[in-house]
């Protein structure tokens, strides 16, 4: 993909940093992770696939607020940004 202008890694940033502070967002989450968390500690100890998949959903998350962090603090003035897709 081509440069991205400045007024779209300002608006990009903007949404990024709305959703990751929205508390239902947030909350979401926080459930989510306490969910999985919870499933992992009631699976059996052998059975490992299971706790793999579980220990896997934790960490999609992880990244998804990650990257939400990351576009909320793109530097404007940054002519080297490019679309990640």
């Amino acid at each position: 993909m081509g440069e991205v202008s400045t007024e779209d890694r300002e608006r990009s940033a903007s949404h990024a940093n709305r959703l990751r502070n929205d508390p239902g967002f947030i909350l979401a989450v926080e459930a989510a992770k306490e969910q999985i968390m919870k499933e992992i500690t009631q699976t059996q100890l052998v059975d490992t696939a299971a706790r793999e998949a579980l220990y896997y959903e934790h960490r999609a998350l992880d990244r998804v607020v990650s990257r939400l962090k990351s576009l909320a603090t793109v530097p404007v003035k940054s002519t080297a940004y490019r679309s990640v897709a």
